[in-house]
């Protein structure tokens, strides 16, 4: 609350003030790094995953994944699972397919999602 000037139960309002986002990022985000490769080296699989709406906008993320699968929804389905996507994707763009090394569309069932990740694992 210090470091970013304005107490936790108004954290929404970084996706207002750039600045503020910008002060709680540089704090957390290295944490987050620290978090991701602790976790990721006491899994005995050959394969994990994160997920980040951000990991390839920020480069303090750079390493911490071998692939980038995105997902993607179209804004109508995306609006009504989410009220506040609207104002998050203001400070969110949207990756190009081009930056991912595969694509999976979520505007249909689980079971059509789930079929999708199946196939790419």
């Amino acid at each position: 609350e210090k470091a970013i000037g304005i107490p936790f139960s108004r954290i929404a309002v970084i996706f207002e003030y750039p600045s503020k986002r910008e002060a709680l990022e540089a704090l957390v985000y290295p944490l987050v790094v620290e978090d991701i490769m602790k976790w990721k080296a006491g899994q005995k699989s050959d394969v994990v995953f994160i997920e980040s709406a951000i990991a390839l906008d920020k480069p303090i993320f750079n390493g911490l994944y071998d692939k980038v699968w995105l997902v993607t929804a179209p804004i109508e389905q995306r609006l009504q699972r989410n009220r506040h996507t609207a104002e998050r994707a203001v400070t969110q763009r949207l990756p190009d397919p081009s930056e991912a090394d595969a694509t999976i569309t979520n505007d249909s069932s689980l079971e059509s999602l789930y079929i999708q990740i199946d196939k790419l694992i």
